[in-house]
């Protein structure tokens, strides 16, 4: 087994990197600037090498190396195609000296942001290179639009770098789009047409009238006015998502038309804080969506009905939306002809369960798409219990599976061409600590392309109460993000 081949696969057990991986995040370009555009391998001056070790090389893989060059020195690029999609790059220095790995470094922070290293999470001070030993750092993209990691790994000559070893491994992105992308311009440009943007908000805890900061006027200015440092986010997507947590009583559906009137097309009611003193009050919110021009999943007339999903045709592609309460709370009611949420009678049962009817739905459209509920955790990184369902899920069939968590931010993993974020937070929190208190949740916008999730974007959001108790939302600055980033733990590094 040879070196590279050691590193690489060391380097995925650090990162707990997808069994199945894709080219390079959405209008992202290669670190060194080389793009192909031409369709043949050939043509593009790549030539097949034998692979590190043939033993355990997939079958249908195949290696190509490019050289290259940058910064006047030489550099070998090797690409492992499954197929004819991209799945690891690996740039190859050979002795390069201080000053060469100084500008590498350099540049690597200046494409995709400051190093992580996979032991503590920070950026080690002085010369990373200076340490004559085997290292291994981490990258993402500053945005976390695609959750890219990439490691660095030295090799040793007694005194001396041997060698620079960068292996990329990313995730989230049609082969349509890529910078490799081996399809034509033309199909290039049919298949991108083809792709559907849908965005999914943190939990909603719909705002009273107290808390909105535009009460008066109607539903869609109010609304409008509360939404307007999102709703540019929200742009371009053909359906927003909102998974609600609380309707405050006596409401009159205003939320429902003023989220309809402001491009939501979808709410998820698979919480228990919807069941309010009895099953009557989450009658009333399913009358009020329905009312409000809002398709609902999650809940219905029936425990059958709940568990139904919505079927949705965007762009060309038929989507169902399954939305699944998995805190396991009992209804205040047990009449089953109440209105209930989707939910399964225990943890051992869930899981299998939910994973049979993805499957299900899967031979039928082209995305599954699940809403998890998971309810109030302090746990860091994601229970054993939501890898578990995840997992099964995505095995299953489902192409993006989005859990929610009270007051908890937690990470994206790709799963084979497919997509779990784990909690995108709270939006409006369910319950807060006053005003001026802040609170922080993301906006997933996933891209949707024939048999595949094309890419997404992640959009971090702070909410915050004024001295009046209404609710304002704001994007955050350039170090609010890096705060928020840094606050969310990654698979792999730092859950295991």
């Amino acid at each position: 087994m040879s070196k590279a081949f050691l590193i690489i696969l060391m380097a995925g057990l650090v990162v707990g990197w997808p069994t199945e991986l894709m080219a390079f995040p959405l209008g992202a370009t290669p670190p060194w600037g080389f793009s192909f555009q031409k369709v043949s391998l050939l043509e593009r001056g790549l030539t097949r090498v034998a692979p590190d070790n043939p033993h355990a090389t997939p079958k249908g893989q195949a290696r190509f190396c490019k050289d290259e060059s940058f910064e006047g020195h030489p550099l070998r690029v090797y690409f492992l195609f499954a197929g004819n999609r991209l799945v690891e790059l690996e740039y190859d220095f050979k002795r390069p000296d201080d000053a060469l790995l100084d500008k590498i470094l350099r540049h690597l922070t200046k494409v995709w942001g400051p190093a992580k290293t996979a032991k503590d999470g920070g950026f080690p001070k002085g010369n990373l290179f200076n340490e004559r030993r085997y290292l291994d750092y981490l990258w993402e993209t500053p945005s976390n639009r695609a959750n890219l990691r990439y490691t660095t790994s030295l090799f040793i000559d007694g005194p001396q770098v041997y060698a620079l070893h960068i292996t990329l491994r990313p995730v989230s992105l049609s082969a349509a789009s890529a910078p490799f992308s081996l399809l034509s311009t033309e199909e290039r440009a049919g298949a991108k047409s083809r792709e559907v943007t849908i965005a999914f908000t943190g939990l909603w805890s719909v705002p009273s009238d107290t808390e909105m900061a535009a009460a008066e006027g109607n539903a869609e200015t109010a609304y409008r006015k509360l939404l307007s440092p999102i709703l540019r986010k929200l742009a371009g997507a053909a359906l927003a998502v909102a998974p609600l947590s609380r309707v405050p009583f006596p409401a009159n559906g205003t939320w429902a038309r003023g989220l309809h009137a402001n491009g939501f097309g979808l709410v998820s009611l698979a919480h228990p804080g919807l069941y309010g003193e009895d099953h009557g009050a989450l009658g009333q919110i399913l009358a009020m969506a329905e009312s409000g021009g809002m398709k609902t999943v999650g809940a219905g007339k029936n425990k059958a009905e709940a568990i139904k999903p919505v079927f949705l045709d965007l762009g060309g592609m038929r989507f169902a939306f399954l939305a699944v309460d998995l805190t396991f709370q009992k209804p205040p009611a047990k009449d089953g002809a109440s209105p209930a949420l989707a939910t399964f009678a225990d943890r051992e049962t869930a899981a299998p369960e939910l994973a049979k009817r993805v499957a299900d739905l899967a031979g039928q459209v082209d995305h599954v798409v699940v809403l998890l509920m998971w309810g109030p955790m302090t746990d860091r990184c994601p229970t054993p219990f939501m890898r578990l369902v995840g997992d099964e899920i995505l095995r299953a069939g489902a192409r993006l599976v989005v859990g929610f968590a009270e007051g908890k931010l937690l990470p994206a993993m790709g799963y084979g061409g497919s997509e779990i974020l784990f909690s995108a937070g709270e939006l409006f929190p369910i319950s807060t600590t006053g005003a001026e208190a802040e609170y922080t949740s993301l906006i997933f916008k996933a891209t949707f392309a024939p048999g595949k999730l094309a890419g997404y974007d992640i959009i971090s959001v702070l909410s915050r109460k004024d001295q009046s108790g209404a609710w304002n939302l704001a994007l955050p600055d350039a170090a609010q993000r890096r705060r928020i980033e840094k606050s969310i733990p990654m698979m792999g590094p730092d859950c295991k």
